[in-house]
This record gives structure tokens, sequence and C-alpha cells, in this order.
């Protein structure tokens, strides 16, 4: 279900025009750094390819302007208030989830408020996305974090930072609530 509504949201950020590479959801992963021995590792977002192959969504070597999307919590299911329909139950989902942006400043306003700049190009893409299938969803962002420092922190562990001042480096968290009716979540999840 959350594939559809992040496909639409990357749909919304690729018209803005500020990223040049956009990733799906990604998957914090952690991986021992061989000949450093057992408890020395890196975490890192990355996404999956076919095969199982995992691919890390940031290479500063590559001098590009990168967003992604992540998890930040669990997903909690709940019965909505209409929570029978001729198609059967309907349930409520809400996503926990955040979209994080690397961006080259001279694409943008290159001052003082390039990273709220950012952060606004991404809260106006998180606009409400129409599903078929779907009873109702909503998209609503809940905070910005400009900070570079937290920003890199929160997606990667062990990793010395290579974003300098030439980018900017923000996240936006923000929720997504999807309700669906039961007859619905049979035919998604096949």
């Amino acid at each position: 279900m959350i594939q559809e509504i992040i496909k639409g949201i990357n749909l919304n950020i690729k018209e803005k025009g500020l990223f040049q590479d956009i990733f799906e959801l990604t998957e914090q992963v952690t991986q021992i750094l061989p000949y450093q021995g057992d408890n020395v590792s890196q975490t890192f977002p990355a996404v999956y390819k076919k095969g199982g192959e995992l691919i890390s969504v940031f290479n500063p070597d590559k001098n590009r302007s990168i967003c992604w999307h992540r998890s930040t919590g669990n997903v909690t299911i709940s019965n909505s208030e209409d929570s029978v329909s001729g198609c059967g139950k309907t349930f409520i989902y809400l996503y926990q989830l955040a979209v994080i942006g690397i961006a080259l400043r001279n694409k943008m306003c290159d001052d003082s408020y390039t990273d709220y700049s950012v952060a606004n190009n991404l809260v106006a893409s998180l606009k409400k996305i129409k599903v078929a299938g779907f009873t109702s969803v909503d998209v609503f962002p809940n905070t910005i974090i400009t900070d570079k420092n937290q920003v890199f922190s929160d997606n990667f562990t062990n990793i010395e930072m290579p974003v300098g001042f030439e980018y900017s480096l923000v996240q936006v968290n923000y929720n997504v609530s999807i309700e669906v009716n039961q007859k619905c979540i049979e035919t998604y999840c096949k």
C-alpha cells in the first residue's frame, strides 16, 4: 500500500527538478566493517535491488542531489469509525516516515535560507495523493530538520560526513494515513 503513496510523492518531487536521484523506501542497513574487528560497523540508507543486492543511496563522489524515504517508526492500525462498508471492515493504517534530501546549494538560492527552500520543496511534494482502491489517503508533514549534523547522524553511523557547505542536507518527517477496506487489503497484498 505505502509503495503507491511514495511513488506518487516521488513524482511530485521529480516535478520540482531539484533532485537528480530520487529513491523510494530505503532501509537503515548495518554492516560490520571487514578487517576492523567484530564491533566496528557502519549504518547507512540502502535500497534493495533484484537478487537481494543492497546499494547505498549516498555516494559523495557522484556530486549529485539525491533524496530518499525511510521508515521512522511502527505502522499503527486502527478501526475506522466507518468500520463496516459494503466491502467489509475498514481500517486506518498510519505510517511514520521521513524524506531526506541532499541538494547542491547552487541549484537553489545559495544563501542562509537554502536549507529551508529545500525543505519547503519537499513539504510541497507531500500533498494529497490519490490512489485507486483506498477510501482516503492523507499525507501530512510534522517536523523539518535543517541541522545538517543531526540529519546525517540520524541516517549514518561511523561514516565521516562528506557533505560540506556546498550541500543542503534536510529531513522532513511526515505521516501517511491510509483508510482502506479489508477487500482492498487482500487485493493489494497478493
